[in-house]
């Protein structure tokens, strides 16, 4: 995935600057552990097999249906890597979750581990996905709550939008492109209601580029968390910072301890682990 290499630098702390760019670096993988993922990537090239694990997740590979790039981040498993370690470290059992835009329903899967599952409700507006989570879901003997809709603004009265699938499923959105290759309407739901419905207090988001859009001027005083990609390849990168903006007006912090590329954790303080003083800080007085 493409890094965030250009955010204004009144949108964002200049903690989080080299020179005029923002720098989120991906975790790195030690040597040993980077020679065996591709050794096991290829033996499972030619074993084909059924299912790969995520941890204790186990997710069904379509090789019919996906594209080799799919089917090659699967067996590599850096597919949603960057959301996983994220929600591995800052989700609490009490969350209640909303994920727009659920792929293949991993995301949901590494939440369970921590969040109970009827504590989860996954948005997915590509009906051609909607068998492959439910299929997951059900190799995992999960019971989450599964909704084929597109979440859409607040200001979108209609009852259902076009969608557009790609060859890589996770670009399918809601704006066309070069690689399109069909459109299809699909329910709509407003991001208002969909919080309100579940109660809830965190947003996982990973939506193309129309996290912009859907976003804008809403109300997220319940919100703990959001955890997003950004797309600014797609949304363009000054709709990206004034998303930034937004958050960051609206009172959230930016955790950059816990973002990696442009998979960007935002919380409210209070969800923040206490910051380190500054090496040089004066002490304060008796």
């Amino acid at each position: 995935m493409p890094a965030l290499t250009s955010v204004k630098p009144s949108v964002i702390s200049p903690a989080g600057y080299k020179g005029d760019k923002v720098t989120i670096p991906f975790p790195k993988e030690s040597i040993p552990e980077r020679i065996l993922q591709h050794l096991r990537f290829a033996i499972e090239r030619i074993t084909k097999p059924e299912t790969v694990q995520f941890g204790t997740v186990k997710v069904a590979v379509n090789y019919r249906e996906w594209s080799p790039y799919m089917v090659r981040q699967l067996l590599l498993r850096t597919y949603e890597r960057e959301e996983r370690r994220v929600l591995n470290h800052v989700l609490s059992p009490q969350d209640r979750i909303i994920e727009i835009g659920g792929g293949i329903g991993l995301i949901a899967l590494t939440a369970r581990r921590v969040v109970p599952e009827d504590q989860i409700v996954v948005y997915e507006a590509n009906p051609n996905l909607i068998p492959d989570i439910t299929n997951n879901f059900k190799r995992n003997d999960a019971a989450i709550s599964l909704v084929n809709a597109a979440i859409v603004n607040n200001a979108h009265t209609d009852t259902e939008i076009i969608f557009f699938i790609h060859d890589n499923f996770w670009a399918s959105g809601l704006n066309a492109n070069a690689s399109t290759m069909q459109s299809v309407t699909v329910p709509a739901k407003p991001i208002g209601d969909a919080i309100s419905d579940h109660a809830a207090n965190v947003l996982i988001m990973d939506i193309e580029g129309a996290e912009c859009e859907v976003l804008n001027d809403i109300n997220l005083d319940a919100i703990e968390l959001i955890c997003i990609e950004l797309h600014p390849q797609y949304s363009g990168v000054t709709k990206s910072s004034e998303l930034l903006r937004s958050l960051l007006n609206a009172g959230f912090a930016m955790d950059f301890e816990n973002s990696w590329g442009d998979v960007v954790l935002f919380a409210r303080p209070s969800r923040l682990k206490k910051e380190p003083a500054l090496p040089n800080a004066p002490a304060k007085a008796a």
